[in-house]
């Protein structure tokens, strides 16, 4: 399912995570796509260590 391009006017924090345009072009999307990884991380643990329950 493909999303519609960035019309003229859409706020940039309106675009959506997955598909339409390429994220990275865009320093403040790229930059608040970093900083929502890099907390989950810090939350949750990386993603190459199993979870631990209990």
């Amino acid at each position: 399912m493909a999303t519609a391009p960035m019309k003229e006017g859409n706020r940039i924090d309106e675009v959506v995570m997955y598909g339409g345009i390429d994220r990275s072009k865009f320093p403040e999307l790229k930059a608040g796509d970093e900083r929502f990884i890099s907390d989950v991380t810090a939350h949750f643990g990386p993603a190459n260590v199993p979870a631990r329950y209990g």
